[in-house]
């Protein structure tokens, strides 16, 4: 039971996506996506302004729609890096 949940927990976490695996059953990798989102209240735009700019002006700034957060994402690694 707890390998399950934690099974769980680790695809949640990295979004893994299918397990390859090859002609004998055995598991050579999982897909592992990369991204970093950082997230303020809206009042706090402002903030998030300046540290996109000291992180390179890297990522994508999302407003959510009734103006209670906003978001930094970025999703490549090149920008992470």
């Amino acid at each position: 039971m707890v390998r399950v949940v934690r099974a769980r927990m680790l695809r949640e976490i990295f979004k893994l996506t299918k397990k390859r695996t090859n002609s004998e059953g055995i598991v050579t990798h999982y897909g592992v996506g990369y991204s970093f989102h950082l997230a303020l209240h809206g009042r706090d735009k402002i903030l998030l302004d300046e540290i996109k700019l000291k992180l390179n002006d890297v990522g994508v700034l999302y407003n959510h729609k009734d103006g209670t957060e906003v978001r930094i994402a970025v999703n490549d690694r090149e920008g992470l890096l």
